[in-house]
């Protein structure tokens, strides 16, 4: 009978790991900023057709899309906020290299890797 190793992990290694790609810059006020604009959107055209939904047993919908534009209103609020603490705490001059994938560029964009 042929002798079993004693660590399962002989034999079933993993290959090498790649390695992760650069962070993506992102326009995260503008992202955010689109989201809450399509949940306004949505709450108009809810409170428009209210009565109907509300006959149909789907009033809480309206509800939900204004927790969305309420929620979307303070992402909008924290994003600049962050935005604006981003600019200040790396100054134009002292930025890191593109490639790093962090800090800031001209155009207010921000990447995750902060």
């Amino acid at each position: 009978m042929p002798e079993r190793p004693t660590d399962p992990r002989v034999g079933a290694m993993a290959p090498p790991r790649r390695p992760d790609p650069e962070p993506l810059e992102t326009d995260d006020v503008r992202a955010v900023t689109v989201g809450t604009v399509a949940w306004g959107v949505l709450l108009v055209v809810l409170l428009v057709s209210y009565q109907r939904l509300d006959d149909d047993g789907r009033g809480s919908w309206v509800w939900i899309a204004a927790a969305g534009f309420g929620l979307g209103l303070l992402g909008v609020h924290h994003v600049r906020r962050r935005r604006a603490a981003l600019s200040r705490a790396v100054p134009p001059g002292d930025a890191p290299p593109a490639s790093s994938g962090e800090g800031v560029d001209p155009s207010g964009s921000t990447s995750p890797g902060r």
